[in-house]
């Protein structure tokens, strides 16, 4: 639990309010106006693909996070479409099977979603 100590505008931690306070028993989520600390009101950690979130200050005393992009260089691109390849390399049978009127992968099964996106990395590798 954090609370913002209301003289300084300093975030501080439960743990250090108690340290701060020994003669006093301070339970889990106590109010602490009368001390002169003020509760952050906690949010969820906010979640979007490509994005990794961080805390910053709290806004009207709530919980605030900034989404940030995360960066990949192209030689990870590289290093993980190379990965993807190797560990779905098994379905490269049933796409032939498949063209060759075996065996019809049906429209909504996951394969396709995978060799789509084999389909993808390897067209980005043969344009590097």
């Amino acid at each position: 639990m954090k609370y913002i100590k209301k003289e300084t505008n300093e975030i501080i931690w439960m743990h250090k309010i108690r340290l701060e306070n020994p003669n006093i028993s301070i339970p889990d989520n106590a109010d602490l106006d009368d001390l002169g600390y003020i509760k952050i009101i906690e949010t969820p950690i906010p979640e979007k693909t490509g994005f990794y979130a961080v805390e910053v200050d709290p806004i009207n005393y709530t919980q605030t996070w900034e989404l940030r992009e995360i960066i990949i260089t192209d030689e990870e691109k590289v290093l993980i479409a190379n990965e993807y390849l190797k560990e779905t390399d098994w379905i490269e049978i049933y796409k032939l099977r498949h063209d060759i009127g075996l065996e019809i992968i049906p429209e909504e099964s996951n394969k396709w979603n995978i060799i789509n996106k084999r389909e993808e990395y390897k067209l980005f590798l043969k344009n590097k």
